[in-house]
């Protein structure tokens, strides 16, 4: 049932009890409604499809907690209940006392889910005009406070576990990014995250190769045109002997670019095996923080039990 359709219900039942006043006896009503069951994420609009039966169970399951023997001997133990005339009014000795007055909640004080809804009538029968409307909320405000301490010892125990799940986390993932700087130191490369650095070694051995196979071709052609003259042949030009010394050279920095590759491919996929790891551990760690950060904000959400008083009880009619 709607929000609006259980304020509309509270509103004739209300009706109902300011009409209907007995004999002797005063009753008081008060309404508490029970919220969906199920851990609503606080970041999402939505909420979560709950079936109507399901619902139904738990609100019931709660009236009856509500109306237990335990809630009514917490009942008793607050001052403002011992302090009323109608827990006074039983016997003497204070065991006996409780006793008589839990016999009476027994028989006077009512919980009963409202078919439809999300809402339980609380109402007490008493002789006196003032005192039900005080127990039931008395009874009604210790429930919710109850209920609210029970969830936030849930989501406490949850952000501990948590928490120290987020230490270790933080521990690996610390140890992932020293072994992502040992390769970097290793090898000598800082750019392995990204591919700038690689890209420029590329280039490198590319332009290396284009020289060396340039100066192959204008020493093959040097050859040629010397092998036409013995005499040429037997003395080779000073431009030939340039070209043999720059093309040694473009061989030697070749060498080096090419090995320089070899080192950056190995760092490259030893970079790559580890970071997979770290990003695995950020990845887990962020969703970590994410639950916490969730479960922060339901353990401040004055709803965290689940119920809450929409009608508080009146003077007894």
């Amino acid at each position: 049932m709607s929000s609006k359709k259980n304020f509309c219900f509270v509103c004739l039942v209300v009706v109902f009890c300011l009409s209907g006043a007995g004999y002797g006896d005063y009753t008081a009503r008060a309404f508490i409604e029970v919220l969906p069951y199920a851990d609503s994420d606080p970041f999402e609009l939505s909420t979560p499809e709950i079936s109507e039966s399901m619902q139904g169970v738990f609100r019931n399951s709660l009236a009856e907690l509500l109306r237990s023997q335990g809630m009514m001997e917490d009942l008793l133990r607050r001052d403002e209940i011992k302090n009323t005339r109608w827990y006074n009014g039983f016997a003497e000795q204070p065991a006996e006392r409780r006793k008589a007055a839990v016999n009476d909640l027994q028989k006077q004080f009512c919980v009963t889910p409202i078919p439809q809804s999300n809402l339980i009538e609380v109402s007490m029968i008493c002789s006196d005009k003032t005192e039900p409307a005080l127990i039931v909320n008395e009874m009604i405000g210790l429930f919710v406070r109850q209920q609210s301490g029970i969830a936030r010892e849930r989501l406490a125990a949850k952000l501990s576990q948590l928490q120290e799940r987020r230490r270790l986390i933080r521990i690996e993932l610390d140890a992932a990014e020293r072994s992502l700087e040992e390769v970097r130191s290793r090898y000598g490369f800082a750019d392995l995250e990204g591919s700038s650095g690689y890209s420029l070694v590329l280039k490198r051995i590319t332009r290396l190769e284009t020289l060396r196979d340039e100066l192959l071709l204008e020493i093959a052609g040097i050859k040629a045109m010397a092998g036409q003259s013995q005499e040429k042949a037997l003395a080779p030009s000073e431009e030939l002997l340039r070209l043999e010394a720059k093309l040694a050279e473009s061989k030697k920095m070749l060498e080096d670019a090419s090995k320089e590759k070899q080192d950056y491919d190995m760092a490259r996929v030893q970079y790559k095996q580890r970071a997979v790891i770290r990003d695995e551990r950020q990845a887990v760690l962020n969703e970590v923080l994410r639950v916490i950060e969730k479960l922060r904000v339901m353990y401040d959400d004055p709803d965290v039990g689940k119920v809450r008083v929409v009608q508080p009880a009146r003077e007894g009619l």
